[in-house]
């Protein structure tokens, strides 16, 4: 399995990301963020229509 750069990482493998610890033995709460943040702006930002 080869990893991507978190750039061109969807929002649910960012997500499921959160479930991983990192180096650190810390859960990656960043990763959920990130995750919110890749959503907006690639569905959400997209598809909203201004009257």
């Amino acid at each position: 399995m080869t990893v991507q750069p978190q750039e061109q990482l969807d929002y649910h493998a960012l997500n499921a990301m959160l479930n991983l610890y990192n180096k650190d033995n810390k859960i990656q709460l960043d990763k959920d963020k990130q995750a919110a943040h890749h959503y907006f702006r690639h569905h959400v930002n997209q598809n909203t229509v201004f009257s």
